[in-house]
């Protein structure tokens, strides 16, 4: 019993408040109204979960869009 109240608890630390379901895309503006480009969506980074490491700069070309330098 104490390990499934635990798994729970881990469960419910990570979960995130935005979805596909209850709160789905059309909420997303009025929620995260700092986030309302025409093609942004949240995604839900696991902090502790993370592993950092160091990449060197890239570009891409999304279609027809220009060329973007980024760096992660």
């Amino acid at each position: 019993h104490h390990l499934h109240s635990t798994g729970v608890m881990v469960l419910s630390a990570h979960r995130s408040d935005w979805n596909y379901v209850d709160f789905g895309p059309e909420l997303w503006l009025q929620r995260y109204p700092n986030y309302a480009g025409q093609q942004q969506l949240p995604i839900n980074i696991v902090t502790p979960c993370t592993i950092y490491r160091e990449f060197p700069p890239f570009n891409f070309r999304i279609l027809h869009y220009e060329i973007m330098d980024v760096q992660l």
